[in-house]
Formats: C-alpha cells, sequence, structure tokens
C-alpha cells in the first residue's frame, strides 16, 4: 500500500564506510536470509512461522562498512507510516521506534553471522490491551560451511516480546473465520503475530534451522529442519507452542534467468502451535485448530529480469 514498498534509500559510501538514509532492509532480517538454505524462497522459508520480526525500517540511518569479508552494520529508524498502521502513533515510547546491528564474516567456503533487532513498535494498542516499553527483541545468529557441490546451513533464533498481540477483550465479539479479514478489520500488520500461535499471546521463543543443498549440474536438491519452540504465557496461550517445519525442494535451470521448481513442506503442530505455511518468505497463515499438521505442495516456474 506504500508508494515505495521495498526499499527506497539513497547515501554516501566514503574510505570509512557507508552513510546510508531512506527504507532498508534491517540488520537481524539480513541474517535471516542470509544464512538460511532457501533465503527467502517457498514454503521451507525458515521465516515462516518462527520469526516476528521486522524486515524494513522506515526513516532509517544506516552505517555499514564491508572489508575483506567483514561486514558490519548499525541501523536506528525514526518509525513512519506502515501499511496498516502508524508506527510514531502507536509506539509506547516516542521516538525511539527501532534499532538494530549485525556482524558477518563471509569467505569463498564458509561464513557466520550475528544480528540484532529491538522494534518498540505496538501492533494494536486500546484500552483493553495496555503495551509495555520493552517491545520486540530479536537475536538470531548462523553460519554455513561448503563441502564441494554441497552446502550446510544451521540458524538460531530467540524472540522476546511482553506485548500480547491481542487480549480476549480485544475480540470478545469477533469470529475468526478469515485470517486476512482479521488482520485489516484490526488494523493488524501480519509480520508482528506470533505466527506460531496465530493471534494470542505473548512471544517468549527458540527457533532452530538445518539446511543443505546440493547442486550438480542445472539441478539443485534441498533438504530443511526447522524447529520452534514457544512457552509465551498469556490469557490465552496457557502452554507451550511447539512445530517441526520439514521438507524437500527441487530446482531445475532452464537457462541463467528462468527455474522450474517444486517444494514440499510439512509442518507438525503440538500444544499450542496452529502454524500453517504460506507460499514464500514471511507470510503465513493458521490451521483450524491446536496442534492441528499442515502441508504444502508447491510447483511453479520463474524468470528473472
Amino acid at each position: 500500500g506504500a508508494l515505495f514498498d521495498r526499499q527506497a534509500w539513497g547515501g554516501l559510501v566514503t574510505p570509512v564506510g557507508g552513510f546510508l538514509l531512506g527504507r532498508q532492509y534491517t540488520p537481524a532480517y539480513e541474517i535471516l536470509n542470509k544464512y538460511n538454505v532457501m533465503g527467502d524462497q517457498t514454503a521451507l522459508h525458515f521465516g515462516q512461522g518462527f520469526n516476528t520480526l521486522k524486515i524494513r525500517a522506515n526513516n532509517s540511518v544506516q552505517y555499514r562498512i564491508e572489508l575483506r569479508g567483514f561486514t558490519a552494520s548499525l541501523m536506528y529508524g525514526f518509525g513512519g507510516s506502515e501499511t496498516l498502521r502508524n508506527e510514531r502513533a502507536t509506539s509506547p515510547k516516542t521516538g525511539d521506534d527501532f534499532y538494530g546491528g549485525n556482524l558477518q564474516y563471509n569467505a569463498e567456503k564458509w561464513g557466520v553471522g550475528i544480528g540484532y533487532n529491538h522494534d518498540y513498535v505496538v501492533p494494536f494498542n486500546t484500552g483493553a490491551n495496555p503495551q509495555k516499553k520493552t517491545g520486540l527483541k530479536l537475536l538470531n545468529a548462523g553460519g554455513y560451511v561448503g563441502f564441494g557441490p554441497v552446502r550446510l546451513y544451521a540458524q538460531y533464533v530467540k524472540r522476546d516480546n511482553d506485548n500480547p498481540i491481542l487480549q480476549p477483550a480485544d475480540i470478545q465479539n469477533l469470529v475468526i473465520t478469515n485470517s486476512t479479514a482479521v488482520l485489516t478489520t484490526l488494523q493488524i500488520n501480519s509480520f508482528d503475530i506470533d505466527t506460531m500461535r496465530g493471534l494470542a499471546g505473548q512471544t517468549h521463543s527458540d527457533a532452530y534451522h538445518l539446511g543443505i543443498n546440493w547442486r550438480f549440474g542445472n539441478n539443485t536438491l534441498y533438504g530443511i529442519y526447522n524447529y520452534g519452540k514457544d512457552d509465551g504465557r498469556s490469557a490465552w496461550a496457557t502452554a507451550d507452542a511447539k512445530a517441526s517445519h520439514y521438507g524437500v525442494a527441487y530446482f531445475y535451470d532452464l537457462s541463467r534467468r528462468t527455474q522450474l521448481y517444486a517444494a514440499a513442506t510439512f509442518v507438525d503442530n503440538s500444544d499450542q502451535s496452529r502454524f500453517s505455511p504460506s507460499a514464500a518468505g514471511y507470510a503465513t497463515g493458521w490451521t483450524t485448530a491446536f496442534g492441528e499438521d499442515a502441508r504444502s505442495l508447491q510447483m511453479g516456474i520463474r524468470h528473472n529480469f
């Protein structure tokens, strides 16, 4: 819904680093995408279900330096309008919307990185849902190592947010039959939701990613296993939410710019988890009941312009 919905930034690169201003990808998001085997592709992406994460920061200032394999980034965001809300209007800590940073080292055959995001924005704020000033804190660390045509990936993500997304009083007269309609009605951005549980509860979770890809000729095979556990508690979140998210994918290069692909995704939910995979990236949905499992099969063709 924004004029510039992805990135829109400018800056200056100097001998002592780059200074960038505008709407930019956040430091922890960069780590999340770089150190998981699928990047942001398919329903197997690690960002689905386990990562309530600020992808882009509006009106942000970034200092960035890249030297001999090392990368370091520091970012501060002053907030601004998002698709379904005004961040500065709902932030309980005025003028301190977002900050983060990351540190990486990447060589030809291996790489490691760590990132941190701290977002003071709250997704829904009414008298029935008072918000605390701590906001969402996300820490992630990951790496990869290559052995010839095979590359192994691993990553860990920790999320903490004492602000419940919704309390029963907020939606006591609302029947949840369509997740998209609910988000629109309540003015909630889907990226802010604890997607393991749906709309309920605080977020205190740990998630783990293991991935492998094998490239031979025009073919690439992927294997992925992700696991997450959220032990946050609220009026609705009375038990843990646990999910195993795994599957395989196959990509075939028709040319340098065109690929055929297929991906099979499986989610085993237990206790109060209701995570359901979506097409790619960070979009996700919920099963109709806690503990219900979910499956996904994707096939398609992709052309890069």
